[in-house]
């Protein structure tokens, strides 16, 4: 049965956080897929959401390939399939970020898959070769600063470059058991062994927010809607709030309404310990958080957390409790966007 068309907060003359469109899907019915990343069921792919994620993948793929296979053509040469490599760059990172440090360059790409699961990729460069090594280190910690090392495939837990150029790996589905999830990574970076004479070391926090965040909402999954609520029971951007908030060493989510979470995204955009990143629906990931105007007045009045298959986690309306639910269209979606997290300690 289709349903009722939401109640809204009036406030300051404009609608708040409505909870859902008039037009939005039916409930989804309980059938259920394996389990996810985060160790929860997941409702059955939608076909609707999943064709246009699908197409806009397979789109940009191609024409990307495309203009590579012409250039190539071009130029007289043989076109080859690349074969994947302990080297290749992640497809659809999380994010990614630089760390220069006198001659040494480490660019870092990460994955967060799950609160304790994480793909990694990374490159060390001697851009000056000035007879000092660059040296990596990464460790994952929890909320209690325990640290899991990473180790390199030399078997130590850092990397030295010797000889100059440059040297890239990665690993995938890393999962640290010695701590208890990852709040965070950290990397550093120096310019020289200790044996050479080290004139630089910079040393930097990743930050987990977007998986640690869904993780905190799935665990929500049941409760009611409560308008205003930011637990027990939740609405849309209560959910979002509550969420973020419970997560160590979070800074603080300082805005509530859906609306102002979304001007706040917009304007919080360059490097810190709490910025937002715009990404197109199409490369979404789980925990990214999809904002929409369902009244049609440009003014954003629902957010939710995107689950993945054309589907969405959010606390929708009334009467319904916190859970998975169709993703609601391009017509009404403002924008998608990943918190991310960066601090130089």
């Amino acid at each position: 049965m289709p349903l009722r068309r939401p109640q809204c907060r009036i406030q300051g003359g404009r609608r708040t956080d409505s909870p859902c469109a008039s037009r939005a899907p039916a409930v989804r019915a309980p059938e259920m897929l394996d389990d996810d990343a985060y160790g929860r069921t997941q409702p059955p792919t939608t076909p609707s959401g999943t064709s246009e994620r699908n197409c806009m993948n397979i789109v940009r793929r191609a024409a990307i390939w495309l203009a590579t296979v012409a250039s190539l053509l071009v130029a007289g040469m043989t076109v080859a399939v690349p074969s994947a490599s302990a080297a290749d760059q992640l497809d659809n990172p999380s994010g990614s970020w630089t760390i220069s440090c006198g001659g040494a360059e480490a660019k870092i790409q990460i994955k967060w898959k799950s609160p304790s699961v994480i793909n990694v990729w990374w490159r060390l460069t001697d851009t000056d070769q000035n007879g000092k090594s660059p040296v990596l280190r990464i460790h994952a910690h929890d909320y209690q600063h325990d640290a899991s090392a990473w180790e390199f495939g030399t078997g130590n837990n850092y990397y030295v470059l010797s000889g100059g150029g440059t040297v890239s790996a990665r690993k995938l589905d890393w999962n640290p058991g010695a701590i208890g999830g990852i709040n965070h990574l950290w990397i550093q970076v120096k310019d020289g062994t200790e044996g050479e004479g080290s004139n630089c070391t910079k040393e930097k926090n990743i930050y987990n927010w977007t998986a640690l965040a869904y993780s905190n909402a799935l665990d929500k999954q049941g409760a009611p809607y409560v308008w205003g609520g930011t637990g027990p029971g939740y609405d849309c951007s209560g959910l979002v709030y509550a969420s973020y908030n419970q997560i160590a060493f979070f800074p603080d989510w300082s805005v509530r309404a859906s609306r102002d979470m979304y001007s706040w995204v917009r304007s919080h955009t360059a490097e810190s310990k709490f910025y937002a990143e715009q990404v197109s629906y199409a490369d979404a990931m789980q925990g990214d958080l999809i904002f929409y105007d369902f009244s049609g007045d440009g003014v954003v009045d629902h957010v939710a957390f995107y689950a993945g298959n054309g589907n969405v986690f959010d606390a929708q309306q009334e009467g319904v409790p916190v859970g998975y639910h169709n993703e609601y269209g391009s017509d009404d979606r403002m924008g998608v966007f990943r918190i991310l997290g960066v601090e130089t300690v």
